[in-house]
């Protein structure tokens, strides 16, 4: 199989809705990645599901107002929600916007603007994007981690999204991938990939040492001050534990590219993406582990937002 065509509606650019805990973003992006319109608004762990929904309403008015005056066509609205999307079309087990859950926000947007509102897993969102505008469309097993507050992933086989869990590939944030019991997990469980490696994570064990973000950590762990070498030690185990977690993928899902996205991926750059892979190499199977490629992200902080687009752009 081969990846999916642009849109045949006729229109070579869609609206990508790429909805996080702070902010949501707007994008009015074409079939080759660029973004000719963006606009954004707050979201918040206490903001209603109706001012959610007007302020998703208005930047996705502006980006369709940006369009019509210039005459350019739509083929329709893509929503990354965080979250689980349930067959319905309604926002399920979001803990950074609870205020929707049970809301059948594609539903309500389609209704207002008239055209057609594909809205998936905001990580399923992010592989999209990586996939289709990253330069992986060659790939046949794509797999997409995100690392970033929290951990999550998404696959692409053939260019279709690979469904799993609850309409996605699940959560691999919480694959276990420590069984000494010291690391407690914000879902309840303990040992999880997410505990060890996710932004959160991080910052909770390098606090000590005065750090308030991943940023911080990673500047001083290659640059000091970095008192008994402390910080650096926390981004290694941290590498070490998610290449502990590509082999349980890579056994599991067999890719053949596996992409590191999300703000800590970022950040920590290619010593942690090498660290990562090594440690994967050390502890897979070399069957199911020797031609695959492990590479940092190439969409970039953008993933989210081109990959919403996707969604209708490049729709089966």
């Amino acid at each position: 199989m081969t990846p999916a065509a642009p849109s045949p509606a006729g229109a070579h650019t869609a609206i990508g809705l790429d909805v996080g805990g702070t902010s949501a973003r707007t994008g009015l992006v074409t079939t080759a990645g660029k973004l000719l319109f963006q606009a954004s608004a707050r979201t918040g762990l206490r903001a209603s599901g109706q001012a959610l929904l007007d302020r998703f309403r208005r930047c996705v008015g502006l980006a369709l107002g940006f369009a019509q005056a210039r005459s350019i066509s739509v083929a329709g609205i893509g929503i990354g929600m965080p979250g689980l999307v349930d067959e319905a079309g309604c926002v399920a087990g979001s803990c950074n916007l609870p205020s929707l859950n049970g809301v059948p926000v594609a539903q309500l947007l389609e209704k207002e603007f008239r055209l057609p509102v594909r809205m998936e897993n905001d990580v399923s969102a992010g592989a999209c994007g990586e996939y289709y505008f990253g330069g992986h469309r060659r790939s046949r097993r794509f797999l997409f981690l995100s690392i970033g507050t929290g951990v999550g992933g998404g696959m692409l086989v053939d260019g279709e999204m690979l469904r799993l869990t609850r309409g996605c590939l699940g959560d691999p944030g919480h694959i276990i991938v420590d069984a000494s019991g010291s690391l407690p997990c914000r879902c309840g469980g303990n040992g999880c990939l997410e505990a060890a490696a996710s932004g959160w994570a991080l910052v909770e064990r390098a606090s000590p040492f005065g750090v308030e973000t991943p940023k911080q950590l990673f500047d001083r762990a290659r640059a000091g001050p970095d008192p008994g070498a402390a910080l650096a030690r926390i981004a290694q185990d941290a590498a070490a534990a998610v290449g502990v977690g590509l082999a349980t993928f890579c056994v599991l899902l067999n890719p053949d590219t596996i992409v590191l996205g999300g703000g800590v991926a970022t950040e920590a750059g290619e010593p942690f993406r090498a660290q990562a892979e090594q440690a994967m190499r050390r502890h897979a199977a070399p069957f199911f582990s020797q031609d695959v490629r492990v590479l940092l992200t190439k969409a970039g902080p953008a993933a989210g937002l081109l990959g919403s687009a996707s969604l209708i752009l490049f729709s089966r």
